[in-house]
């Protein structure tokens, strides 16, 4: 399962594909299992995915998980 985390947060694979290569039957079993361990569907993991690459196609930190300035002391 955490090969198949892997494949979907590094890369823009299909989750059948990413199914196969973490080794499940079917993409339909992954999603079961995906969803029994982390809580959410890998659909939706791909979609989290997919909303912190900007438009020039590097990575950037999602709004609810990027270091706040404000929040930190300069004392």
């Amino acid at each position: 399962m955490q090969r198949a985390k892997r494949l979907i947060d590094g890369s823009e694979l299909p989750l059948a594909l990413v199914a196969q290569h973490a080794g499940f039957s079917s993409a339909r079993r992954m999603n079961a299992a995906f969803a029994k361990l982390y809580g959410r569907s890998a659909a939706s993991q791909a979609a989290n995915r997919r909303d912190t690459i900007n438009p020039d196609g590097d990575r950037q930190w999602p709004r609810a998980t990027a270091p706040s300035v404000r929040n930190r002391s300069l004392r």
